[in-house]
């Protein structure tokens, strides 16, 4: 039913969208030269292209470092220099693009730090590409110039930064990596507490090995003379040093079984106790410090404005979808209108309620939600006053839509008291006039 009602009105859109093209490109006629350049740079298939190109350099550095890697000494392939003298090319041409766009505000904008990037990946690239060019005039030999080629490969590694930029390209990357920056704190935290625990478990196996030390002295032996004394020592010969070894147990370097068994040695509790470190450390701290790295993650991206109204733009986008789906399901004679009898009628099948339900929609009273949708009260619905009605209509009522009605109400009533304040007046008025017209009277009859 969706396709048919679909492939009726293939070609007809709502008039809305064809209002808001026109309007934009009204507007845009009316806009500076600056101001077309920001909207210039703000397009997405321009953005993409910006991305794609930061990519592409980001790969010809690769591969330029993998050849002088396989090649050492080799001289740099012709097509190298072609590719990074074009890239340099577009970079500057966009960064003079961003300048003349943003002029005085370039730096105070949101997005001032990717500007701050630009102008290092400008620079460094404008000047590796200078030494490139003396590089291949000289006539000298290029072992000759060492400290050229050390500055060329410090250019070549700040044309990274080029990755960088890319981020603010891709909405979703840059909360992956806004969510890492904001976690950090709880990392440099959980990285304190384990080391506060494994320093005081550190201590007590240190000093089991000094208190195993000991007692082969007095034997008149040494630590070597013992392999599980020796293997103590390894581990546990220093504090340090069992810190590490207690790091390693827990996070893969080497297995703890490998410390366990020394302990065993030495005594029975040591290994409980070693028994009771490893549960408590992976068990219970490594599991709280997930689940609070995965809340600082959620709340960051939370936080991020621009995901937020990215997200709601797109939510919004995909309602209206469905309404149109809808409104072409209803319309059956593609009038572009509907009226009571097929709104009542398409309200009785299920699959129509559950199409409303999945939008947010009341329909319990048909013929109120029709007058609702009616706007202008002419008894029949078209695809503008269907799509805004069923937005206005969607979910439950907000606290704005409280306020709102609470603001109307209060408005009303002053209304309604300055309105009988006036009635009142003016009904003691008529009441007045009244009496004085029955007193004249009386008084006419008396005299007759």
């Amino acid at each position: 039913a969706t396709l048919t009602g679909q492939k009726k009105t293939e070609s007809a859109e709502p008039a809305s969208s064809r209002k808001s093209t026109a309007s934009e490109a009204d507007l845009w006629e009316t806009l500076s030269p600056q101001e077309k350049a920001q909207k210039f740079l703000t397009k997405t298939p321009v953005e993409l292209s910006i991305a794609l190109f930061n990519a592409i350099g980001a790969i010809v550095v690769g591969c330029q470092v993998d050849q002088a890697a396989r090649e050492p000494g080799s001289r740099t392939p012709a097509e190298f220099y072609v590719l990074n003298w074009m890239l340099t090319v577009i970079f500057t041409l966009e960064l003079v693009l961003r300048i003349y766009a943003f002029r005085g505000q370039f730096f105070c904008v949101e997005e001032a730090v990717y500007h701050f990037l630009d102008v290092i990946i400008v620079i460094t690239s404008l000047v590796e590409m200078c030494f490139d060019i003396s590089t291949l005039s000289s006539s000298e030999d290029q072992s000759s110039g060492l400290g050229v080629m050390r500055t060329m490969r410090i250019a070549r590694i700040l044309r990274l930064v080029r990755l960088v930029r890319v981020i603010r390209f891709f909405r979703s990357l840059r909360v992956l990596i806004h969510s890492i920056v904001h976690t950090l704190k709880s990392v440099a935290w959980a990285l304190v507490l384990l080391f506060m625990i494994m320093y005081t478990f550190a201590i007590l196996f240190a000093q089991a090995f000094a208190s195993q030390a000991e007692i082969l002295l007095e034997d008149g032996q040494s630590v070597s003379d013992s392999a599980s004394a020796h293997e103590l020592q390894m581990h546990f010969g220093s504090v340090p040093t069992a810190v590490l070894s207690l790091f390693m147990a827990i996070s893969g370097g080497i297995s703890w079984i490998e410390l366990f068994r020394p302990l065993q040695d030495i005594g029975f509790a040591w290994t409980w106790i070693f028994l009771c470190y490893v549960s408590f450390v992976y068990f219970a701290v490594l599991n709280v410090v997930t689940g609070v790295f995965c809340q600082s993650a959620i709340e960051s991206a939370n936080k991020d404005q621009s995901m937020v109204v990215e997200s709601t733009l797109a939510n919004k986008e995909a309602y209206m979808r469905n309404c149109y789906n809808l409104f072409q399901i209803m319309d059956n004679d593609g009038s572009g209108t509907i009226c009571k009898a097929e709104f009542r009628k398409h309200l009785r099948r299920d699959n129509i309620q559950a199409f409303f339900e999945s939008m947010d929609i009341d329909t319990n009273n048909a013929m109120k939600l029709f007058t609702l949708l009616d706007a202008d009260g002419q008894g029949s619905v078209n695809l503008d006053e269907f799509v805004l009605g069923c937005l206005r209509l969607r979910g439950m009522a907000t606290r704005i839509d409280n306020e709102l009605v609470l603001s109307v109400t209060r408005t009303n009533a002053a209304c309604f008291e300055k309105f009988s304040a006036s009635a009142s007046k003016r009904l003691s008025a008529i009441e007045h006039d009244i009496r004085d017209l029955m007193s004249l009277v009386r008084s006419s009859g008396k005299c007759n």
